[in-house]
């Protein structure tokens, strides 16, 4: 639990996206990468391109895709 969802993503070590609501499609993802300790998420609803989400700084897992797309940064 968090206040606020910037404080969510402070220092955490990975991000798993359970559901599909909208209020994760509109959150900035490429400065909570930043927050984040380790830029790692776990999409389990395919909300996200692994394209746009490497863009963002983050390591990218999804479920029924063939690869999974990882951050050199």
């Amino acid at each position: 639990w968090a206040p606020d969802m910037d404080s969510l993503f402070k220092d955490a070590d990975a991000v798993v996206i359970l559901t599909e609501w909208d209020v994760f499609t509109r959150l900035d993802w490429a400065n909570l990468a930043k927050e984040m300790k380790y830029a790692r998420i776990f999409d389990l609803r395919n909300l996200f391109s692994p394209e746009t989400m490497l863009a963002n700084g983050f390591e990218y897992h999804s479920i029924g895709r063939r690869s999974t797309v990882q951050s050199t940064i």
